[in-house]
């Protein structure tokens, strides 16, 4: 006989109410915690490395007959190179020799001004070493090579996500956890050792194709270890802990600048450590509860209060002897305690199919944006190292904010209003003149607080709006085609050698639209993480659901 549950959990446990005798932040959670964050610092290497490993260093053509002369380049460059508009020389063309005989002399009268020639040798400003520098990627004709990287990095996360998703719904969130984070470090070590571009672009690849679901994986083990009014803190630190990866990677790209390989293997090598996860962090009690795995989670729970020297209550004690019972009988029997649920089901409400239509748009515009920013962050003038590590720096106080946003005036309106405010930033800055850099970089920095807000809220709610038996797989589905955003946004740059305000028109327009778009979602603040699909159906229905606050 075969017993199927495939919505139900066990009888009696409100897990809501035993992490409330647990304590908020005891031991137990701050040590996993601080542990599960530390996946994320490494996932901010994982999607974003190419930004440094994939950057052209500022160049000009070489001019063999003057780089040698005892002349300053101020003497010779204005009639040896054309100039730009900003005055600057070209990067990839120069003025041609009137004679290649030897004896030469660099003067202004030696180079035809009127016949400008491509030139094979260039001069990096910098002793920055990218593939571009060693691969000789250069000029605009080469130019989509190093925007593919991005594109390419983003294409093998909308795969991974909704295959992490499955994985860690039905094998468990830190099976899912280590796979990413380790394979993530080997295929990172293997790109560092990468002979050729086609190479390297194969492992920029796979790499986010196994380890691009870590956030994910993390934020929602976070929030499943966690009561109601402290799941937008926990997002609120895993967020941040992405951002101080994300800055640590702007550090030591600065101290690895003239060796794209050692910034890989700084960056990469740390992520091995990552198997020790499956003896150093206990799985979710949420997915062992849902799984029907009662003994593993009451052995988890009385570990949990000891740690914070915390007694539970006979009650709790007696139904979780009840469910351990039950579940000895089960395995007795050779009876199957759980069989999930199958994504398709979904397919049955109306509702939660427009919420995750919804949902979906709302991540492709959050990371169409936010990486678009970032990525805009090294072309705005400056070290952009440092406009890097800073526009990252800024993300910590916008998360900060976001956690009294969204427990003050709740998910929607918080969202809705950053996302706003980060469209109407992207616009201001066209209107004004590329003269003023300093107020150019301050409404930069004020799109990027603000969509990192909106960031921080988009994982909270998606987490909040699924059932516990989908959870992983509906926000695997709804950063998947978040993904289209973030495949695009590397692309950008290429739009503006077309017309250098789309981009930020881009930006600017579809955010404002996200933002009126979340105004239909339900407002979670305070409620009861749904288990079950009809728990999550019910949500946003004022005469139907029962909100839940647990103080």
């Amino acid at each position: 006989m075969t017993i199927s549950r495939t919505t139900q959990k066990p009888d009696g446990i409100d897990l809501d109410v035993i992490l409330t005798e647990l304590g908020s932040f005891g031991k137990f959670q701050c040590i996993n915690f601080f542990l599960i964050c530390i996946p994320i610092i490494f996932n901010a290497v994982f999607t974003l490395s190419y930004i440094f490993t994939a950057g052209v260093p500022n160049h000009r053509c070489a001019i063999p007959e003057c780089e040698s002369t005892n002349k300053s380049t101020t003497e010779w460059i204005s009639f040896a190179i054309p100039q730009r508009f900003d005055k600057s020389p070209e990067q990839c063309s120069r003025y041609s020799p009137i004679s290649n005989k030897e004896g030469f002399e660099c003067t202004k009268n030696a180079f035809n001004r009127s016949n400008v020639v491509k030139c094979s040798e260039f001069v990096f400003e910098t002793p920055e070493k990218t593939i571009a520098t060693e691969w000789n990627i250069t000029c605009k004709e080469n130019k989509w090579k190093l925007t593919l990287a991005g594109t390419v990095n983003h294409v093998a996360q909308l795969f991974c996500l909704p295959i992490t998703g499955y994985v860690s719904d039905h094998y468990g969130r830190r099976t899912a956890l280590v796979i990413g984070v380790v394979m993530g470090g080997i295929f990172g070590i293997c790109r560092s050792l990468s002979v050729n571009y086609y190479m390297f672009m194969a492992f920029e690849f796979i790499d986010p194709l196994f380890s691009a679901g870590c956030y994910s994986v993390a934020f929602i083990l976070g929030m499943e270890y966690l009561q109601p009014k402290y799941r937008v803190l926990g997002g609120v630190i895993i967020s941040c802990f992405y951002a101080v990866g994300a800055t640590l990677m702007g550090i030591i790209g600065y101290f690895f600048q003239d060796n794209w390989r050692h910034f890989l293997l700084a960056m990469y090598i740390p992520a091995l450590l990552g198997f020790s996860y499956f003896w150093l962090i206990p799985e979710s009690l949420r997915w062992l509860h849902t799984k029907s795995r009662v003994k593993e989670m009451t052995k988890i729970i009385k570990k949990a209060a000891k740690m914070n020297k915390k007694e539970l209550s006979n009650k709790t004690i007696e139904v979780l002897a009840r469910e351990t019972e039950n579940e000895e009988k089960l395995e007795s029997n050779n009876e199957s305690k759980h069989e999930s649920p199958s994504v398709l089901v979904v397919f049955k409400s109306r509702k939660l199919l427009f919420r995750i239509a919804n949902c979906s748009f709302c991540w492709l515009t959050n990371t169409f944006v936010y990486y678009g920013l970032s990525l805009n962050a090294v072309s705005l003038a400056g070290n952009k190292y440092f406009n890097f590590t800073f526009s990252n720096i800024i993300e910590i106080p916008a998360h900060l904010l976001a956690l009294l946003l969204v427990n003050k005036i709740g998910r929607r309106w918080s969202m809705c209003g950053a996302l706003v405010l980060a469209g109407l930033s992207c616009v201001a800055t066209e209107f004004v003149s590329t003269d003023e850099t300093q107020l150019r970089f301050v409404l930069y920095l004020i799109g990027k607080f603000s969509i990192s807000i909106s960031f921080t809220i988009i994982y909270v709610y998606t987490a909040e709006m699924f059932p516990t038996n989908l959870r992983n797989s509906l926000l695997g589905i709804c950063s998947m085609f978040g993904r289209i955003g973030s495949i695009s946004a590397p692309q950008t740059p290429l739009l503006a050698t077309f017309y250098p305000s789309l981009p930020l028109f881009l930006f600017g327009g579809i955010s404002m639209m996200a933002g009126v778009f979340s105004l239909s979602f339900p407002e979670t603040l305070n409620s009861k993480l749904p288990d079950t699909i009809e728990e999550a159906i019910k949500m946003g229905d004022e005469h139907e659901m029962t909100q839940k606050t647990v103080d």
